[in-house]
């Protein structure tokens, strides 16, 4: 008899942890003893066969071996196979039995030795369905493994946060995007708990969806705002869910998307279609002429001012291009090609052209194209938009003619005539004028800034006054003026001029003459000084009379201005010690009313409870705190005790850390912070008493901001103030878009304890910080003042202004004066 075992399949033993191994020995061990056993089986079988060979007999030494067999049996049976293959076992060994019967009665070969054999396949067969049972487990666990790596991955690298919640609130696990979202850690949002992140109207959603999981239910998405680190509100949707299989009352899962970048694109796609329809309707109803083309230069659409000049109708000229509508005999080739040109290389163009409408009128058009490109910077279309110029052309060609015909008749006369094209900014002089001033022909400049310089300086504020009435007048305007000659003195001119206008009414030219005045201008104004003499002789005469009066009245106005300072000073001091001690008081009532729950209910009430009195402690402790270290500050500036320890400071980066803390209270509220400062400024200055200034400057502007709005905050140069020297002035604006403050009390906001009526009950404060605002800048030298912002601009503008330089410090750059 032959022994057939059946070696384990490759990869058996190949399982990952503790239990795989555990699994891996037992399959190990199972197989060395069916194979031991069925070894000693089949010896026991081999000898039963041999001794029933040779004695002829043997019923005891078949029992015997069946013995041995079923006891073998026995012992695989009970290391598991299962009761199917176990009742099979059995049936064999019952057959073996009556066959040794049998075998003891006769002479012949028992068949005992083919029932063993199928013992033996039986054996084998079970070993090997264990085996690959085996296989199949170690597979399974592979995969199990492999699916729990991937949900952790997924897990950690979700685009949105993912929390594990207890049934009561508090976090199991969250990911990476729900801690930037909250912006607390995992150890902290383990202490603070979901109920302790979530802003308090949006507790009651909450406390629906968790009864809905509870209760088997499925819950839909819902939105509701976190409070992250700063106080922060964040806009999330909420979509809860209960896992089946864990049961509904251990744990749920919390997926957070943020909404904030959402709705601010939201609001600006609305911004944009916004902007699309009003842009579509002022296209339509515009009187400049629009036609909008495709990338190949074909008409798409033209508005109603552009059917009225051509004549020509949308739908019969969709899909042609305008030069085959408009362009005719007399149109330039010249511009014709420039217009080729620019569409060729996708650029824009400007140009004025004679076109030709359907019915043959020529017109003229001061015409701008632009391309249209998508966000892939390929090109869409052309958008141009037309100037119909006919009356200018045509007032041009008028004007021209008349300026031969008065040059003509002043060629004879002593007046120099001059002419300014306002488009171009430039003059021109005949040679009469040049010759008044000692040029010869043409030595003039023809620049405006340049011929203005000539004015003397006394004279150009009354020059440029006239030249605006000139421009609004529709009759002449006459004026006189002092002008630079080029020995370097000064000649009086009497100047007379008139406005020259378009169709539309817009001034394009002025021209006029100017008469040598010089020699009865000095007479007249020494007239003028004789009778200024006289004057004065007779005003010094009853100047005496009137002098005593006035002294009189002086006397008692001080007197009167005397007892009202002091009721003014008596009554700033019966309010500043009431508004103090409100303010005083009402955080110590809070930090003693929290101490005493604590103290009363400390040993009944959790730790969260406690917490959160110690947190109230700790805010009425810091606005106590803080209002002590204004008083302090405050009455030290007052007294000129608090020195100024002012050195070069880069004002940018002061700036910037400025920006930078009050960067978080900005963007709770989608306030854009807006920084624009001129070049490289550098001032002496005390860096932390300046630093204490803007942040109270922009966190009282994003205070008193619509959400949504903007602050911006400009620093640059100023001139040097009169007497300051060299050395110019920084100044530093502060402009928000709030609701302003009332002209009366522009002023007083920089008082103690004093707010503006606007705004006293709303944003809060004590009304020391702009009073300690206002002594910093005057201990630098410098002053502070608020105004509203113009019209219709809303909000206020808070402006400071100081010496870039201390006594004799290195100069600062010199910068042109400017307009405010």
């Amino acid at each position: 008899m032959t022994l057939r075992v059946q070696a384990p399949p490759q990869g058996s033993e190949r399982v990952d942890g503790g239990s795989g191994c555990a699994r891996v020995g037992s399959l190990r061990l199972r197989h060395a003893l069916a194979a031991g056993i069925l070894v000693a089986l089949a010896s026991v079988a081999s000898s039963f066969g041999t001794l029933y060979l040779a004695t002829g007999t043997g019923g005891m030494m078949v029992l015997a071996a069946l013995a041995g067999i079923l006891a073998a049996s026995g012992a695989i049976i009970a290391w598991g196979l299962t009761a199917r293959r176990f009742d099979a076992l059995v049936a064999i060994a019952q057959r073996m039995r009556q066959i040794g019967n049998v075998a003891s009665q006769g002479g012949t070969r028992p068949p005992v030795i083919d029932e063993i054999d199928a013992v033996e396949d039986a054996l084998l067969h079970m070993l090997a369905a264990q085996a690959e049972d085996e296989l199949r487990r170690a597979a399974a666990y592979e995969q199990i493994h492999h699916t729990g790596e991937m949900f952790a991955a997924l897990f950690e690298h979700a685009p949105f946060g993912i929390a594990l919640l207890h049934a009561d609130g508090r976090f199991a696990r969250t990911n990476d995007v729900y801690r930037k979202i909250t912006g607390y850690t995992e150890e902290e949002l383990g202490e603070l708990g979901e109920p302790g992140v979530t802003a308090p109207e949006s507790a009651a959603a909450d406390q629906e969806a968790r009864a809905t999981l509870r209760q088997g239910g499925s819950c839909a998405p819902y939105e509701k705002e976190y409070l992250a680190r700063g106080a922060i509100r964040v806009p999330v949707r909420i979509t809860p869910f209960a896992p089946l299989d864990a049961g509904v009352n251990e744990f749920v899962w919390w997926i957070a998307e943020d909404l904030s970048v959402r709705r601010r694109l939201v609001d600006a796609l609305k911004a944009s279609e916004t902007e699309a329809r009003m842009l579509s309707a002022a296209f339509a109803h515009t009187s400049s002429l629009v036609v909008i083309c495709n990338a190949a230069g074909a008409i798409e659409w033209v508005n109603q001012a552009f059917i009225d000049l051509s004549g020509y109708r949308l739908d019969e000229i969709t899909g042609r291009k305008p030069g085959a509508l408009l362009q005719g005999p007399q149109t330039d080739a010249a511009t014709v090609e420039i217009m080729r040109t620019a569409i060729a290389a996708q650029r824009g163009f400007a140009v004025e052209i004679l076109n030709y409408a359907r019915a043959g009128r020529a017109f003229w058009l001061a015409m701008e194209c632009a391309p249209v490109f998508d966000h892939l910077g390929r090109l869409e279309r052309f958008v141009a938009i037309g100037r119909d110029i006919t009356a200018q052309r045509q007032a041009e060609q008028a004007l021209r003619e008349s300026r031969e015909r008065y040059q003509r008749a002043l060629d004879g006369s002593q007046d120099g005539v001059w002419e300014c094209d306002l488009r171009a900014g430039k003059f021109h002089f005949s040679d009469r004028f040049d010759e008044l001033l000692g040029h010869p022909p043409g030595g003039l400049p023809r620049e405006t800034p340049r011929w203005q310089a000539l004015i003397h300086p006394d004279d150009i504020g009354p020059h440029l006054e006239a030249t605006v009435q000139l421009l609004g007048a529709a009759q002449a305007t006459m004026w006189e003026a002092r002008v630079r000659t080029t020995s370097g003195e000064y000649r009086w001119l009497r100047f007379r001029g008139i406005a020259f206008r378009d169709a539309q009414g817009s001034a394009i030219l002025t021209s006029g003459t100017a008469s040598d005045i010089h020699d009865a201008k000095l007479a007249q104004l020494e007239l003028e000084a004789h009778r200024d003499n006289l004057t004065r002789l007779v005003e010094a005469r009853t100047r005496g009379l009137a002098q005593a009066t006035r002294e009189a009245e002086g006397a008692q106005a001080a007197a009167e201005a005397a007892r009202q300072s002091a009721l003014a000073a008596s009554q700033s001091k019966s309010e500043f010690l009431a508004n103090m001690s409100h303010e005083l008081r009402t955080p110590m009532h809070a930090i003693i009313s929290f101490a005493s729950f604590g103290v009363d209910k400390i040993d009944r009430v959790d730790n969260a409870k406690l917490l959160h009195y110690f947190r109230n402690i700790h805010k009425s402790g810091s606005r106590l705190l803080l209002l002590l270290n204004d008083l302090l500050d405050l009455s030290k500036l007052e007294a000129g005790k608090m020195q100024m320890q002012r050195q070069m400071t880069d004002l940018r980066g002061l700036i910037d850390d400025a920006t930078a803390e009050v960067e978080a209270l900005a963007r709770s509220r989608a306030i854009v912070l807006l920084v624009e400062v001129s070049g490289t400024l550098s001032a002496a200055v005390d860096p932390n008493r300046m630093l204490q200034v803007l942040r109270n400057l922009l966190s009282n502007a994003i205070k008193f901001s619509p959400d949504g709005g903007r602050v911006v905050l400009r620093c640059a140069w100023q001139p040097a103030a009169a007497g300051a020297g060299d050395a110019p002035l920084v100044e530093l604006r502060v402009t928000d878009e709030g609701i302003g403050i009332p002209e009366d009390e522009l002023e007083a906001v920089f008082d103690k304890f004093v707010q503006s009526s606007k705004t006293k009950t709303g944003a809060g404060g004590t009304g020391l910080g702009l009073a300690i605002c206002r002594e910093i800048v005057v201990a630098h030298g410098g002053t502070i003042y608020a105004c509203n912002n113009p019209a219709p601009a809303r909000g206020a503008t808070l402006v400071l202004r100081f010496p870039a330089m201390l006594g004799e410090a290195a100069a600062a750059p010199r910068v042109p004066s400017s307009v405010c």
